[in-house]
């Protein structure tokens, strides 16, 4: 039985306090996440053995809650929901390791709703991570296993909430100045897997713009992560992982592209009494159905063993790759460098190249503004990644105007792409025409929006030039 105050006083602060029943014992666990990224993989936890079924306070007075718990708070404490669980557990030797294998079969419920439980968790007794993934991928053979991100009482306060959410944004990440690289890219790519996985679900069961919107961000953060991190983790496994990053990546882009494109279509002109002219409509029409091939091909790749079995390599590699275990000296000195200190050199290099590559964004081609666009996101990333390290009050102020201005330029120059995207749409989809009749009337249709095109084009190369000029002038936040 998990318990809670009516507000929800320890959810806010990251914190679960449950009575688990087994016989006659009653065993108080209070978990703590110190950061939404390390929920994959390990949690802090207190564990006392406490007699009847409601929460004993005075043995919860060293933990955090007894912090949360304090005055007229303790007294609010109720039960919110419950699991049942039936555990079979198992110790396995594989390789050279000491492995626990934990099966849990059951249900969660809270106000009359019932969700069910199977998930299988390994704890590494002693020996090396290394085996215990291996572990993990040979059982993949036997049963389609997932990466799990969601606790057991995370469900159960979702079925409290009651309606699931269209789709889940990135969480902050809160890095400690005292982590190594190695540490905080870690926790950095746990929150990536953990953000591409809470919207997965979403995306197969629905087919909408919203979660293949948030789970590409989450590939592209991860992919950011991976470049900006490379002088630490760049091993022989580090490109091939790259690589299939990219092409799932350019996978959910071509879905996504199709959502702007129609949105952008369908929109009515305030200036024309806000109809749309009659051409418009048909080019939709195909576009729709070139977005639900999209979206087939998209959810084909999530469901396929390659891809899942990727993703398990992937977090093997995250948490256990040669990068981390490699005990060349030059390796060493990369892992252990201190996260300021490297944020800070991440901060100056990338800044400085947008500087220098966004100037005269006006003489720029369509292709060299994105490869700007995609600068300016890996530092917008970079900034929200170690924001955390730089928390003082001058930071902080500077950090607001910094990502103000450099999402500005950010937005500017991804409505100059989303234009480019759709006039090549819109290009494609005319030779996908059956008919010269049908031919004729998309060509008017493109025509009939290429003044537009322009005329926008126009105005945003302005805005994002005014919008670079204010970058520059943004001080930089970790100085």
């Amino acid at each position: 039985m998990y318990f809670d105050t009516g507000k929800h006083a320890l959810r806010k602060h990251r914190l679960t306090l449950r009575i688990r029943s087994g016989g006659k014992r009653r065993i108080q666990t209070i978990k703590a996440v110190d950061t939404a990224s390390a929920r994959i993989f390990d949690r802090l936890e207190w564990e006392t053995e406490i007699k009847g079924d409601k929460p004993d306070l005075i043995a919860a007075t060293q933990t955090p809650v007894g912090d949360v718990l304090h005055g007229s708070r303790a007294s609010k404490l109720a039960p919110i929901f419950k699991t049942v669980v039936d555990r079979t557990t198992w110790n396995v030797k594989h390789g050279g390791s000491e492995i626990e294998v934990a099966l849990d079969e059951g249900r969660v419920s809270a106000h009359g709703s019932t969700r069910p439980i199977a998930e299988v968790e390994f704890e590494l007794k002693r020996g090396s991570p290394t085996d215990l993934f291996a572990l993990a991928r040979s059982l993949d053979c036997v049963k389609d296993l997932e990466i799990g991100v969601l606790s057991k009482s995370e469900r159960g306060y979702a079925l409290v909430d009651g309606d699931e959410p269209r789709s889940f944004k990135a969480e902050p990440i809160a890095l400690e100045p005292n982590l190594s690289a190695a540490e905080a890219f870690q926790n950095i790519a746990r929150a990536c897997i953990r953000h591409f996985r809470l919207n997965e679900p979403l995306l197969i069961a629905r087919r909408s713009a919203d979660p293949l919107h948030q789970a590409r961000v989450a590939i592209r953060r991860l992919r950011s992560a991976l470049s900006l991190f490379e002088p630490v983790v760049a091993d022989q496994k580090y490109k091939r992982l790259k690589r299939r990053l990219r092409d799932v990546s350019h996978q959910f882009g071509e879905a996504r592209n199709l959502d702007v494109y129609i949105a952008h279509t369908t929109v009515p002109d305030v200036d024309k009494g806000g109809q749309l002219p009659p051409f418009a409509l048909k080019p939709v029409g195909q576009a729709q159905t070139e977005r639900e091939r999209a979206y087939e091909r998209v959810i084909n790749t999530l469901q396929s063993k390659r891809f899942r079995q990727f993703m398990q390599d992937l977090v093997a590699w995250i948490q256990a790759g040669p990068w981390r275990t490699s005990d060349e000296p030059e390796s060493q000195t990369a892992r252990d460098q201190n996260i300021e200190d490297f944020a800070a050199r991440v901060f100056k290099r990338r800044r400085s190249n947008l500087k220098q590559h966004g100037r005269h964004l006006e003489r720029l081609s369509p292709e060299e503004r994105q490869r700007i666009r995609i600068e300016a996101k890996k530092l917008r990333y970079a900034s929200e990644f170690f924001s955390k390290l730089f928390a003082g009050r001058k930071h902080r102020k500077r950090y607001r105007a910094f990502i103000a201005a450099l999402g500005d330029l950010q937005a500017r120059l991804g409505d100059l792409n989303d234009i480019q995207n759709e006039q090549e749409i819109a290009a494609e989809l005319v030779t996908h025409k059956a008919t010269s009749a049908s031919r004729s009337r998309a060509r008017r249709a493109a025509a009939g929006r290429l003044g537009d095109r322009n005329k926008r084009t126009a105005a945003l190369l302005i805005s994002a030039c005014e919008a670079h000029r204010r970058f520059l002038d943004a001080k930089p936040f970790w100085r």
